[in-house]
C-alpha cells in the first residue's frame, strides 16, 4: 500500500455520500475551552507540518476569520507592520479588505518572517 494511502486512512474520515456534509456543521463554534485545548495541542505537537497548519488556523482566527485560502496566498506586501493591518483582495469575493491585526496575529507573522527570511 502506498504511503499516501496509509496516511489518508489514518487522518481522513471516510464519507458514505456527499449528503452527509449537510449534517456535519451544527452551527456551533469552538468553545474557549476547546480553543485552549487546541492551543495546548499546538504547543505539544512535534510534527512541523501539522504545527504549520495549526498556525495558519490561529492566524486566520486572530485576523478576523480569514479563509485558509487567503492565508495561504498571503504575501509580505499585504502586511503593514507599522499600521498593524493587512490589505488584501480576498480570493472568494474578489474584494479588497483592510484587516486589523491583533498582537497574536502579529506574533505569528513575525515568527513566519524569521523562518522564511527572503521569501
Amino acid at each position: 500500500m502506498p504511503v499516501n494511502a496509509r496516511i489518508q486512512d489514518m487522518r481522513i474520515a471516510s464519507k458514505i455520500s456527499f449528503a452527509d456534509e449537510d449534517n456535519e456543521f451544527d452551527g456551533k463554534y469552538l468553545s474557549k475551552g476547546q480553543m485552549s485545548a487546541l492551543l495546548e495541542y499546538y504547543h505539544a505537537c512535534t510534527e512541523s507540518r501539522r504545527k504549520e497548519f495549526l498556525e495558519m488556523f490561529f492566524f486566520a482566527f486572530h485576523a478576523c476569520g480569514l479563509r485558509v485560502v487567503d492565508v495561504m496566498t498571503l504575501q509580505w506586501g499585504h502586511v503593514n507592520f507599522e499600521k498593524k493591518e493587512l490589505r488584501k483582495i480576498m480570493i472568494k469575493t474578489n474584494k479588497r479588505h483592510v484587516i486589523p491585526l491583533t498582537k497574536p496575529a502579529l506574533n505569528i507573522l513575525h515568527r513566519w518572517q524569521k523562518e522564511r527570511a527572503g521569501s
